[in-house]
C-alpha cells in the first residue's frame, strides 16, 4: 500500500483502522459517479421537457448539459431538445408578429409552424382564436358585400 496516500487511523480498541473514503482515488470516483448520476437525471430531464414541448424547462435542461458537459454523441435527446427548443423560439416569433398585426397569411403561418411539431401553447391558442374570429368577420363582410350588391339577372327598377 502507499503509506503517503492512506490516512491511518487507531481505534479505541489499538488497531490500526484505514480511512478509505479520503484517498484521492477514491475521491476521484465518488465525483465521476455523481457527475454520470448528474448527467442521467439531466437527460431524463429533458426526454419530459421533450414530450411536454416546455420551453422553460428545455431552456434550463440545456443550460445544464452544458454545465456537464454533456456531449451528443453519448447523449442524443441533447440535440433532439435544442431543435424543439429553437423551433419553439421561433414559433413565438411568427406568432408575436401575426398577433400585431392582424394579417390571415401571418396567422395560419404562425399556425402552421406551431402544428409541424405538436406545439399547443397559450400563445397558439390565442393565435387560433383570432384566426378563426378574424375569418368569421371576413366571411360576414363578404356576404354582406354579396347581399348589397345589386343582383345582374334581376330587372331594373322603371324610371318614370
Amino acid at each position: 500500500m502507499r503509506g503517503q496516500t492512506w490516512k491511518r487511523r487507531w481505534s479505541k480498541r489499538g488497531k490500526l483502522m484505514w480511512n478509505f473514503a479520503e484517498h484521492p482515488e477514491v475521491f476521484a470516483a465518488r465525483q465521476a459517479a455523481s457527475r454520470l448520476v448528474a448527467r442521467e437525471e439531466v437527460a431524463d430531464k429533458l426526454e419530459r421537457a421533450v414530450s411536454t414541448l416546455d420551453e422553460g424547462e428545455l431552456a434550463l435542461a440545456l443550460q445544464q448539459t452544458v454545465a456537464l458537459g454533456m456531449d451528443a454523441s453519448r447523449y442524443p435527446i441533447v440535440p433532439t431538445a435544442q431543435a424543439y427548443l429553437d423551433r419553439i423560439v421561433e414559433t413565438r416569433k411568427h406568432i408575436k408578429l401575426a398577433l400585431t398585426t392582424f394579417d390571415l397569411d401571418d396567422l395560419d403561418y404562425a399556425l402552421e409552424c406551431a402544428s409541424s411539431f405538436n406545439w399547443d401553447s397559450e400563445e397558439v391558442q390565442e393565435c387560433r382564436s383570432l384566426r378563426e374570429r378574424i375569418g368569421n368577420v371576413a366571411n360576414e363582410a363578404a356576404n354582406a358585400v354579396h347581399t348589397l350588391q345589386p343582383d345582374a339577372t334581376a330587372p331594373s327598377p322603371r324610371k318614370r
